[in-house]
């Protein structure tokens, strides 16, 4: 099929090292794999020099990896257990073996404010992404945040999260 590019769809594709290095070999022995490039999600703390080192020369050129907000209690919110030292770390190795960094964001958090929203744009401003994506919070079934929504300064719509994702994949015709 010839294909030369491709991306794990896997958000914790570090998270068996063991795995992800074994990986990489296999496409530094196969000749026919020469010259791919491929692209991974993961923690950013989950993403070792060493393991970085060899899937680069492996062909992986792109990681996205998830911020959510710079903020340290926008993140306790929302129970995303990471440093900001863990991402600012993770985006110099990135650059460092010249792989492409994207930052997932997020916006509409619980406790975000416009403080967390001068956070993010500094935060951006030191790590220089390559590309960032920015998302709309949504709490999941089960959430606290889905189950008392008004406690948490979200508005009630009582809307069903099926409906929102069955909606959000039929094309309006209308």
């Amino acid at each position: 099929y010839n294909i030369r590019n491709f991306n794990f769809d896997d958000d914790f594709f570090t998270f068996n090292i063991k795995r992800a290095r074994r990986i990489s070999e296999l496409i530094l022995k196969d000749p026919e794999l020469a010259g791919i490039r491929w692209k991974i999600t993961t923690r950013a703390d989950m993403l070792p020099e060493s393991l970085l080192e060899v899937m680069a020369k492996a062909g992986l050129v792109h990681i996205s990896f998830g911020v959510e907000s710079p903020t340290p209690k926008v993140l306790a919110a929302v129970g995303k257990r990471i440093s900001l030292e863990a991402l600012k770390g993770a985006t110099r190795l990135e650059h460092k073996y010249g792989i492409n960094v994207r930052h997932l964001l997020m916006v509409g958090l619980p406790e975000q404010d416009s403080k967390s929203i001068d956070d993010t744009i500094s935060f951006l401003r030191d790590t220089c992404p390559d590309e960032i994506f920015v998302a709309i919070y949504m709490p999941f079934p089960g959430a606290e945040y889905s189950i008392h929504p008004e406690a948490y300064g979200f508005l009630s719509t009582h809307v069903r999260y099926e409906d929102m994702v069955i909606r959000s994949l039929v094309r309006d015709e209308g």
